[in-house]
C-alpha cells in the first residue's frame, strides 16, 4: 500500500489531475478540489475534541483513506471519471479524493452543531 505524504502523491490524484487536464477544465478545477481537502483536513481535527475515544482524523488519516481506495480500485483506478473522483455530493464513495475528508467531517459536524463539541 501507498503511504503519500500529501495529495498529489496519491494515485487517484495522478488520475484525476490528468483527466481534469485532458478535459481542458484547468488548474482553477485542481485547485478547488486542493482547497477543499486542505480545509476539511482542519476541519477534522475537532472530531478528537467532541469525540477522545476516535483515532486521530487529520490529514495523514485522510491521505490513508485515500490510498486504500486507490488501492482497492486497482487497474479499475483508470476508468474514474473527474466527477466518480472528486464527487462532493456523497453518493458515490469508490475513488473519492474527497470522500476521506467529508465522511468524517460529518461526524464531527454532527456532534458540534448538536452541541456535543
Amino acid at each position: 500500500m501507498r503511504h503519500s505524504k500529501k495529495l498529489r502523491d496519491t494515485r487517484i490524484w495522478e488520475i484525476y489531475s490528468q483527466k481534469v487536464l485532458d478535459e481542458d477544465q484547468g488548474y482553477s478545477r485542481l485547485g478547488w478540489v486542493e482547497e477543499v481537502f486542505e480545509v476539511s483536513t482542519n476541519y477534522l481535527s475537532l472530531v478528537r475534541d467532541t469525540f477522545p475515544n476516535y483515532t486521530l482524523h487529520n490529514e495523514r488519516h485522510v491521505l490513508n483513506v485515500i490510498d486504500i481506495m486507490g488501492g482497492l480500485l486497482g487497474d479499475q483506478i483508470s476508468n474514474l471519471t473527474c466527477a466518480e473522483a472528486e464527487c462532493p455530493s456523497g453518493e458515490r464513495r469508490a475513488g473519492r479524493t474527497e470522500t476521506a475528508d467529508q465522511g468524517d467531517a460529518g461526524v464531527s459536524g454532527t456532534a458540534v452543531h448538536k452541541g456535543y463539541g
